[in-house]
């Protein structure tokens, strides 16, 4: 029988596996690497338009935060203008009222009475004046108690003056101007 070395055969065979071997490890290799940086670029992708998304977002947002501070400036705006105006149409429904309160002191006002001061605030009055006598003083107590527009009157200070022969008293009353409702 002849002798056949069938080694270099086998070792010819080993190599080209081993060679098939590292080209396919090398074909993987290069497909991971290429299927990471498509991975990668893929989600670079995702977040250059996220980004764009959130820059878009953060744009309007500001636009809302203008708009909303605008609206907060209009509404204090609209709050000064109506304060303003319920002003006016107090001051407007009250115009009358000084005129009403003259013309019931005039028809009020007995005679031998002298009103010195006449201070009003709010719808307090304060009348400050001089009489003949405190029965006079009495009797304008009377008519502020009797008056539709005057009401709540009170006697805060009296005091007897002698200017020669003559004596009189020296007085101070407080009382409440009654609502407008009555009028209106």
């Amino acid at each position: 029988m002849p002798a056949v070395n069938l080694l270099p055969w086998r070792e010819e065979q080993r190599r080209k596996h081993q060679q098939r071997f590292l080209f396919a490890l090398c074909v993987a290799v290069l497909a991971g690497v290429g299927a990471v940086y498509a991975a990668k670029l893929t989600v670079q992708g995702l977040l250059a338009e996220q980004d764009a998304r959130n820059r878009t977002l953060r744009y309007e947002i500001e636009v809302l935060d203008d708009q909303l501070e605008e609206l907060a400036r209009l509404e204090s705006r609209r709050d000064q203008l109506l304060a303003r105006m319920q002003i006016i149409a107090e001051l407007q429904r009250s115009r009358p009222l000084a005129v009403r309160l003259i013309d019931e002191l005039v028809e009020i006002l007995p005679a031998g009475v002298q009103l010195v001061d006449v201070a009003q605030n709010g719808n307090r009055i304060v009348l400050e004046g001089m009489a003949e006598s405190n029965s006079r003083v009495a009797a304008l107590m009377r008519n502020i108690d009797s008056s539709p527009w005057l009401q709540a009157p009170r006697l805060e200070r009296v005091e007897s003056a002698a200017d020669g022969p003559v004596r009189s008293a020296r007085f101070t009353i407080a009382m409440e101007q009654a609502a407008a409702a009555t009028e209106q």
